[in-house]
């Protein structure tokens, strides 16, 4: 099962996404700031991370997906922002393969990258052994 770890700081925000990456059979691990993203990002190792760009912490949300990178160079990386999508690519350009999408995220189309980029590994099945 492919582990995801969601940071996100909105919890309605957090709960619509891990929900539906739940549902596409993944396993979710969520957090709210980018202190707690670090140290889950140690013990998860996760396959995908889904992070809004703009979440607090005394590191940014860039840093952890760099630390995702680092420990899973294979991982999926999907940043979500109401801010300027050209800037962030622009930031993000060396961690390739990675998305940015603009909120409000279309969940079709993140799940049909993410199913994708997977390699067909999503099962758009619910799963009962995630956790938030």
């Amino acid at each position: 099962m492919l582990r995801a770890l969601v940071l996100e700081d909105d919890a309605c925000s957090a709960l619509a996404l891990s929900t539906l990456l739940r549902q596409a059979g993944l396993e979710v691990t969520t957090v709210s700031d980018t202190d707690e993203a670090l140290r889950e990002v140690a013990r998860l190792a996760p396959d995908i991370l889904l992070a809004d760009w703009g979440v607090l912490g005394e590191v940014s949300s860039l840093e952890v997906a760099r630390q995702v990178r680092k420990l899973r160079p294979e991982a999926r990386l999907v940043f979500i922002s109401g801010f300027s999508k050209r800037d962030i690519e622009r930031e993000v350009a060396g961690l390739n393969p990675c998305t940015v999408y603009d909120k409000p995220v279309n969940f079709d189309e993140l799940l049909s990258e993410l199913e994708s980029s997977s390699g067909g590994r999503l099962s758009q099945e619910p799963s009962t052994a995630a956790r938030t």
